[in-house]
């Protein structure tokens, strides 16, 4: 069982002690050998909540509190990358892509950005107050993703189709390639123009391929299409968990993008009965200890 909890559950769990204690949660982890899920995402935002509040000491005991538990790193960041990297491998060579495996030894390396020898080997605590004085950006917007998602959205509200979000059409096609495309360039691959519709038809074709990339995607059309209808969520957290859905049992989401994930994860499941994401996905930690 590993499981990923945003950041409000964080704060919710380990400064007010709800929906339970670190020590019930602790025997509820041990009972089914599971781990909590730390990533750059849950941590940075997490902290920047506490600190912006001037709650140092707060954010202390919660790094602390959490080192008690057993835990593993997921580096996020890194999902889009390998998932790319092995379907292109795997596309060329006319197999389908090993899946990958996004987790790290430690949280700095969840990062985008370089600490430095001695603070790379200091805990989490140090690691994140040191951010937070030289380089608060990388906290404030980790690893830019709702600049990302803003700048898809732009790009995509042109030529965006209106029909439902899994229709397979040539309309959809072409747009999930316009995305694909913006994907490969935004992460250094290099594809000739004339393979790259192939290669996104092949990909779109079977979820699974590139998971968290086509999960991310879909909930992105879903978020571009509710700003159309209503304001943005000024307050969005937890966007980088989205393509380390397929990578966790089980995820605490916002409302916005628990509502989002869901419904995809339906229309995923109902189309592709091997990308079934349904039961992962819950509002809060009470529904998961509830559940298991």
């Amino acid at each position: 069982m590993r499981l990923l909890l945003d950041a409000k559950d964080l704060i919710a769990l380990f400064v007010q002690g709800e929906p339970v204690s670190q020590s019930e949660l602790k025997e509820w982890l041990q009972a089914r050998g599971g781990s909590l899920v730390l990533t750059g995402t849950n941590v940075s935002q997490a902290a920047v909540l506490l600190l912006k509040a001037e709650k140092a000491a707060e954010l202390r005991s919660m790094l602390g509190a959490i080192d008690a538990l057993p835990v593993c790193y997921l580096k996020e960041l890194v999902v889009f990358v390998e998932e790319l990297g092995g379907a292109l491998v795997a596309f060329g060579g006319g197999r389908e892509p090993l899946s990958v495996d996004p987790y790290v030894a430690k949280w700095t390396d969840t990062l985008g950005v370089s600490l430095g020898k001695s603070y790379a080997s200091q805990g989490i605590f140090e690691s994140v107050t040191h951010l937070w004085r030289t380089a608060p950006d990388a906290l404030l917007h980790f690893h830019r993703y709702q600049e990302i998602l803003a700048e898809e959205q732009v790009a995509g509200k042109a030529d965006a189709p209106s029909s439902p979000a899994l229709e397979t059409g040539p309309n959809r096609e072409s747009h999930f390639a316009r995305h694909l495309y913006r994907q490969l360039r935004l992460h250094g691959f290099v594809l000739p123009p004339s393979r790259t519709t192939a290669f996104a038809n092949w990909v779109y074709e079977n979820p699974r391929r590139c998971p968290g990339l086509r999960l991310t995607y879909e909930v992105g059309r879903k978020l571009a299409a509710a700003e159309q209808t209503a304001a943005p969520d000024p307050d969005l957290h937890g966007l980088g968990h989205l393509n380390a859905i397929p990578y966790v049992d089980r995820v605490t989401l916002s409302d916005q993008l628990y509502r989002h994930c869901r419904a995809v994860s339906e229309q995923l499941r109902s189309a592709y009965p091997d990308a079934d994401y349904f039961g992962r996905l819950s509002p809060n930690l009470i529904s998961v200890l509830a559940a298991n």
